[in-house]
Formats: structure tokens, sequence, C-alpha cells
């Protein structure tokens, strides 16, 4: 008896190991021949951010730039998720040069459409321009056929154009420009006349780049830009800056006409601009300027002769002074309402004169007596 229940027992714990073999031989094939993505319970993602930046000639930089990745609000009661490291509503990044960048990963834990938002978040700085774009970015989470979720990128969008891509791009570009400073020489041109012309004349003198392109005074046609001076006196050529390093050669010159009154200055001055990057900054090092013999020089002097006729102005000998003019000179200038007058007078008297005359005679033919005043 007691032998047959100690079987009894041993057979029932014999047919439940059995069972607990089966079930774990069944679980066992399960894990094999299901995806893995059936167990996935997050999907992510990372978003590319470009960034393209362009200095100017002869200018060597490498700065950074500062971005941030800002949520939007969702339909879902919990927030768009962020990369690690964000704080609030914002993961914010910063990229050097010209680099692309993995912005990421971000990740997911339940289907849906989620928005962010990508911009600049640096301040504009000397001779940088900052590119403005904002980027929308809509992502969308979808449940895989399998189980668990799968997510991809959806739009991007511009507030700078209604073009849509999958990609985010930032374009910074740095004109630094040299300016004249005040310790550097200004153009400076003094026009001298020899001699004593009886009108001024006026005088033409031109700022001329050595190679087209190079900057030039607001207002250049191509590369000349041209002042006048009338007579003598002093003007100066406008200043302007510098885009690009390098070294600037100008001349500056008069430009003779047809006027044979004046024997025209043919002097030529060059102007060497020369302009380097310092610190990422254009800087003007130097400005010479030097004559026809090669000489520095301050300011660009012109002398012009005039050989014209002159002006005469004939001086009385010496101790000698010129007796006061009475009355009008040919060629002075007479009042035209006092000399009608003195002729109005003039005849008045030669008219009671002759009326006179014929009362005299009248009364001598009549009565031999003379009529007088």
């Amino acid at each position: 008896m007691e032998a047959a229940l100690k079987n009894k027992v041993h057979n029932k714990s014999s047919r439940m190991w059995s069972l607990i073999a089966l079930c774990a031989a069944i679980v066992a094939l399960t894990l094999v021949f299901l995806p893995a993505k059936a167990f996935a319970a997050t999907a992510s993602i990372s978003i590319e951010v470009q960034q393209i930046f362009t200095a100017t000639d002869g200018v060597e930089m490498n700065p950074s730039f500062d971005y941030e990745l800002v949520r939007l609000p969702n339909d879902h009661p919990a927030p768009s998720p962020l990369p690690a490291g964000a704080v609030g509503n914002s993961y914010d990044f910063s990229l050097t040069g010209n680099e692309t960048r993995s912005v990421g990963p971000i990740t997911f834990v339940h289907a849906g459409l989620f928005t962010y938002e990508i911009r600049s978040t640096s301040t504009a700085a000397t001779g940088i321009s900052l590119d403005p774009t904002v980027y929308t970015v809509s992502v969308i989470v979808d449940n895989a056929p399998g189980g668990g979720l799968v997510a991809r990128i959806a739009a991007v969008e511009s507030n700078m154009s209604n073009a849509k891509d999958l990609s985010v791009v930032f374009d910074k570009t740095y004109s630094s420009l040299a300016t004249i400073p005040g310790d550097k020489p200004e153009l400076n041109v003094v026009k001298t006349v020899q001699g004593n012309p009886a009108t001024p004349y006026t005088f033409t003198f031109r700022l001329e780049a050595a190679n087209a392109g190079q900057p030039m005074p607001a207002g250049a046609t191509g590369s000349t830009f041209d002042i006048t001076v009338t007579g003598s006196g002093a003007v100066q050529f406008p200043n302007w800056s510098y885009p690009i390093a390098g070294d600037f050669v100008y001349t500056v010159r008069e430009i003779p006409t047809a006027n044979t009154d004046y024997v025209f200055d043919t002097t030529v001055y060059t102007i060497t601009d020369v302009v380097r990057s310092v610190d990422g900054q254009l800087v003007l090092q130097s400005r010479t300027i030097t004559n026809d013999a090669g000489n520095v020089v301050t300011s660009m002097s012109f002398v012009n002769t005039y050989v014209g006729v002159e002006v005469e102005v004939q001086a009385p000998p010496p101790g000698v002074t010129r007796p006061p003019i009475v009355g009008p000179k040919t060629g002075d200038y007479v009042d035209p309402a006092g000399l009608v007058a003195a002729m109005a007078i003039s005849a008045s008297i030669a008219l009671f004169s002759l009326v006179l005359i014929y009362m005299n005679r009248r009364s001598e033919e009549e009565h031999g007596e003379v009529v007088t005043l």
C-alpha cells in the first residue's frame, strides 16, 4: 500500500516536470522564431544638421556657432522626447566651421506625430552674417507590423521658403571690412594756379585702380573716380573699405584738356594699401603715397601755369597820384534817369530862348521896343 502511494506521487511529479519542460521549450521556440522588433518598445532617430561657413578671401577662421532643438506641442499627454542632456523644452548644441552633426538620438515610446524646431542662437558679430532660417522637422512614429515602433523624418520645412526636403542646412558668412583708420594719410589733392587768368578754370583729377575689381569709393565708374577743383584750392578723395586681404595699388593724376591757356601738371602719384587679416579681422596695416620720384608724401600737389592773356592792372609811377576823375568816362556807368532829366532841362532852356527872340523881333517891328527880362 505504501509502495503504491509512493509510486503514484513519483509519477505525478514526473508529469509536472515534463509539463514545465514543454512550456520552456515552447517559449524558447517563440523567442527564436519571432522577429526581434516585435519586442522593441521604443524607436529612435537622429536629425542631421549641416553648417556651411564661408569666409572672405585671405581670412582664416574656424568659428563655432550655437543652435537649439526645441520640441513643439503634440497631441499626446507626454511631451515630445528630446536627446539626452536636454534642459526644459530644448536641446542645445554647437557646430564649428564646416561641420555636419547628427543631433540625437531621440527615443520615442509611443506612436504619433512629433514636431521640432531648429534655429541658430548665436548673436551677430562684426562682419559675420548669421543665417536666420528656422527649420520645422516633423517625425512620424508608427506601430510596426510585427509589433514595436518605427520612426522616420517625414518633412523638413524652412520659414524662408516653401521648399520641403530632408536636410537642415545653415549658411554662415564672414565679410570683415578693413576701414581707413585715422592714423593713415588721407588722399588730399592741393591745386595751385600760377598766373592771373581773367576767370578761374576747373581742373579734373582721377583716382584709378591698378587692377579691375579693386575696392573703390562709392560713386566710382568702374575702376576710376574723378574729383574737380576750380582755380587754386584743395579737395579730398573719399575713403572706401576693403572686404579682402591683399596689396592694392592706385594712381592719381590730373586729366589734361584742350585748353591751351594752361600748362597741365603731369605728376602721377601712387597709393599702396596693404590689408591683412589679424585675429580674424581685416586691417589696413599701411598706406603709402609716393610721387614720380618715389618719394613718400602726405598730400598730392599739382601746379598749373596760366599762359593765356592775363588781366592787366596798370599802376601809377612811384610818387605820382592819379587825379580824381570828374564826370563820366567812356565806358563808365551813367544813370539813364538823370540823363533824361538833363536833356529835358536843356530843351526847355532852348525853347524859352527861341520864344524870347521871337517876342523881341515883334516888339521892334510894332513899337520899336526891345523886350527884356
